[in-house]
């Protein structure tokens, strides 16, 4: 019969030495940086970073979610969510130069391209709890709904803006209506296998979309559903232990304060109708060689005589329509007040635009059917179009991001007061 100090030599004393090492790796190193690795996304440029107002994405600066909780509860600040339109960072009526500076009114605008319908209910579902009265703009393109973009949101788009956090904010909110909930987990269960080294909470979602198929199913995944969900539980237990960070006060940080507003001055009337005819004619200077109302030199470089055709999607195959319908659905059921604008395209330059108005008709019909006020700005006819309002082929210029500015600020400013308290 062999000794019990052998036992311990061999057996007991390596596994105690295991479990202190593996402790300390989790001390040193947070279970998060190996749980929750990433898929590799395209890094926006640091000097789209500097603008107050604007961030690409929330990885763009420091503590932008936070920003972004704060700007959905705080039932003041203008929200603006969009793609491509919102890096225009040159033009002085784009609403984080526009409001932060000629009213002096608080806007965070977030997006850029890629950034589509899909992104934009997952984020937002994720923070569902801090809507309070929230202002919300949704730039909505044309463009999404056609060729490659109608297959909706990339899966790197998707990765880019919603975080392991705002994902496990998603699985543990009993509150988010289920039809959303199970929209967004079964884009992760679709894409899971896409994802290189998925995090714990992404396989998590998957494995418990995959359980609610069906009750076979449910058991098979139960095991698979039960350890991630471990996993992420104890992950959060060592960033409260051993993770200690300081969170800054958004409402003090010094490129972006967040006011709190309230009616006490009316606003100084704003001369719309001079400003927008101001800028047109200045648009239309700049597009002294064409007759399109495109800057010249985007038109020397991309346009010249050619003219574009759009590949319409039909409804049934239009996966982008369905997460648009799958937002708004969303939307109505939060404490929010949201302002929808449809973009114009240039049909100078579109040359199909007429057979593609259908599509954006039932866009148009769908925001309207669930009661959420809308400026649509799109045309098919040359002779509605206003030349000068985009500044390329779809993209708005100053006169036609005046007319967006009039709109939101008919809607969320006339009588507010100025003064911060």
């Amino acid at each position: 019969m062999k000794r019990p100090d052998g036992f311990l030599r061999l057996h007991l004393i390596p596994i105690l030495i295991s479990v202190a090492i593996t402790s300390l790796c989790f001390i040193v190193f947070p279970l998060s940086s190996v749980l929750f690795a990433k898929k590799t996304v395209t890094v926006i440029p640091e000097h789209t970073t500097q603008i107050p107002g604007y961030y690409p994405n929330f990885r763009s600066a420091g503590m932008t979610e936070q920003k972004f909780q704060k700007a959905l509860s705080d039932g003041s600040t203008i929200i603006f969510l969009g793609s491509s339109e919102l890096t225009s960072t040159h033009l002085d009526a784009i609403p984080y130069n526009f409001f932060n500076q000629y009213c002096q009114y608080p806007v965070l605008c977030i997006g850029h391209a890629g950034n589509q319908s899909l992104n934009m209910l997952s984020f937002l579902a994720s923070n569902r709890g801090y809507f309070n009265k929230t202002k919300l703009v949704i730039m909505v393109s044309p463009s999404w709904f056609v060729s490659k973009a109608a297959r909706g949101t990339s899966l790197e788009s998707f990765l880019e803006f919603n975080s392991d956090s705002f994902l496990t904010a998603l699985d543990r909110d009993p509150g988010v209506p289920v039809t959303a909930r199970e929209y967004i987990y079964q884009y992760i269960a679709r894409e899971i296998d896409n994802i290189n080294s998925p995090s714990a909470i992404q396989k998590s979602i998957a494995y418990k979309y995959s359980a609610e198929r069906n009750w076979i199913s449910g058991i098979v995944m139960a095991p698979f559903v039960l350890y991630y969900d471990l996993l992420i539980n104890i992950d959060s237990s060592i960033r409260r232990m051993f993770i200690n960070k300081e969170v800054p006060d958004t409402k003090t940080h010094d490129a972006d304060t967040l006011h709190t507003w309230h009616c006490r001055t009316i606003l100084t009337e704003i001369p719309w109708d001079s400003i927008y005819f101001n800028n047109q004619k200045i648009s239309r200077m700049r597009a002294a060689n064409n007759n399109f109302g495109i800057d010249s030199n985007y038109y020397n470089q991309f346009v010249r005589n050619d003219q574009y055709i759009l590949l319409t999607v039909p409804f049934r195959f239009n996966r982008e329509y369905r997460d648009f319908c799958t937002l708004l659905d969303f939307l109505s059921t939060t404490d929010c007040k949201p302002l929808i604008i449809i973009q114009p395209l240039n049909p100078f330059v579109y040359e199909n635009l007429v057979e593609f108005k259908p599509l954006m008709d039932k866009v148009a019909n769908t925001i309207d059917e669930h009661h959420v006020p809308c400026l649509n700005l799109f045309v098919s006819d040359t002779a509605q179009y206003a030349r000068g309002d985009l500044e390329d082929v779809m993209h708005l210029g100053n006169p036609g991001w005046y007319k967006v500015d009039h709109f939101v600020f008919d809607n969320f400013l006339s009588g507010v007061s100025k003064e911060p308290l």
